[in-house]
């Protein structure tokens, strides 16, 4: 398999972004064995406290690692694309709230997710999040998923927005994956 990017937004906080981009950068570690990076934008991260003794070298850069996988907390676009092209194995970005701010780099992503919501209190957040970046971006080319899915809320989301919104798998433990999650996640990078 060649490198691969994969990208992960949200249409808010809390859509399950950051949860989902963990556990696919552990299972792309853990289960098919690939050197992994995962980058997460933005200003903070609930993540530094699991990573405050961790800190290694790898390529002259300082990094994080943990359970295998190397972890760079908030870097800017620059230094994520000067990362990437050092980097020689599988990189996940969780790119936060979908914003357009990093144009660059989600250019290089070869698979891009958006998450958010279909129940009645987070679809508005995911509707304004894709007309909004409609103009921005070639939304055509976006993923789109939510942890709570069924066929009647699907067909009306696509209806009115013109998305067709996938379950995505649903993941307790993010790094600790169980056997039904491995399936999951494997049947859905598949796609």
């Amino acid at each position: 398999m060649p490198k691969k990017v994969m990208g992960f937004f949200g249409t808010r906080e809390g859509a399950g972004c950051t949860h989902m981009a963990l556990s696919v950068a552990n299972y792309l570690h853990s289960v098919e064995k690939w050197e992994v990076m995962y980058l997460e934008l933005g200003d903070f991260s609930h993540l530094y406290p699991m990573f405050s003794d961790r800190v290694v070298e790898k390529s002259g850069d300082i990094l994080y690692a943990y359970q295998g996988v190397f972890y760079l907390i908030c870097p800017k676009e620059k230094e994520a694309l000067r990362l990437l092209d050092a980097f020689d194995g599988m990189m996940v970005i969780d790119f936060g709230r979908f914003a357009k701010e990093n144009p660059l780099l989600e250019s290089r992503c070869q698979r891009r997710v958006l998450m958010g919501g279909l129940q009645p209190w987070e679809r508005e957040a995911y509707a304004t999040c894709i007309e909004k970046n409609k103009k921005k971006s070639d939304m055509a080319q976006m993923e789109y998923y939510s942890r709570h899915v069924n066929r009647k809320s699907q067909v009306s989301f696509a209806k009115e927005n013109g998305v067709w919104v996938r379950p995505m798998p649903d993941i307790a433990d993010p790094f600790s994956l169980e056997e039904k999650d491995i399936y999951y996640l494997k049947q859905w990078l598949q796609k």
